[in-house]
């Protein structure tokens, strides 16, 4: 039988709908996180809750790589200082929770993460940004997670539809028109995009996005 301690026999066992454990320990988790390596796997973790996911595949990548394609276009035509954090782990020990985004970024935080090697939220500060792809169907509260980590935005696709979500002052997320990191970025254009990208392909899409959006 596989056991948490083993990751391979875990991922070896994984199905599309992934797998979920209770009454995990945060020393199994951060174990299970060493094991796994460079496997294409997210692991959501709280207080005793922790999912497995194997990387969805093409169609999820295809609206995360048209999101992050932006990120890129206005770091390049802005001329704005991001710092990329990937699928990074974000952990807090004291809080016990656990989290692995599609795509983050520090952006008014830049300049702090410049250089850093390793990501520890008890000394840096959370991402500015996170990028989720459907969050609802899976059984560990990401969205709770990153409001006790503080991230003060996301971008979330769910079924064709991306939502701008803001952290308020009760600690939980609200849905906004425009962007907080970029206010020139609307949910509507996102959505628009993400959308054009299935009939027009990623390239042609990302470029309407960018006139639309007056970057170029």
């Amino acid at each position: 039988m596989a056991t948490v301690d083993a990751p391979d026999q875990v991922l070896s066992g994984l199905t599309g709908s992934g797998l979920v454990l209770e009454g995990v320990s945060w020393q199994t988790y951060e174990r299970f996180l060493a094991g796994v390596g460079d496997e294409r796997v997210f692991v959501s973790y709280d207080r005793g809750l922790m999912e497995i996911e194997m990387s969805p595949g093409h169609p999820h990548e295809r609206g995360i790589d048209l999101l992050v394609g932006l990120i890129h276009s206005i770091r390049l035509l802005r001329g704005v200082a991001i710092e990329g954090g990937g699928s990074t782990t974000h952990r807090r020990d004291d809080l016990e929770k656990g989290v692995e985004p599609d795509a983050c970024y520090w952006i008014a935080n830049e300049k702090v993460m410049r250089g850093v090697e390793e990501l520890d939220l008890t000394k840096h500060p959370a991402p500015d940004l996170v990028i989720e792809v459907d969050v609802t169907s899976r059984s560990v509260d990401r969205l709770g997670i990153y409001a006790a980590l503080g991230v003060p935005e996301i971008w979330l696709l769910a079924e064709g539809v991306v939502s701008i979500l803001l952290l308020d002052e009760s600690r939980s997320y609200a849905e906004s028109t425009n962007s907080k990191s970029f206010d020139f970025v609307n949910s509507r254009a996102l959505t628009q995009a993400v959308n054009d990208s299935k009939t027009l392909g990623e390239s042609a899409a990302l470029d309407r996005l960018l006139t639309e959006l007056k970057l170029r």
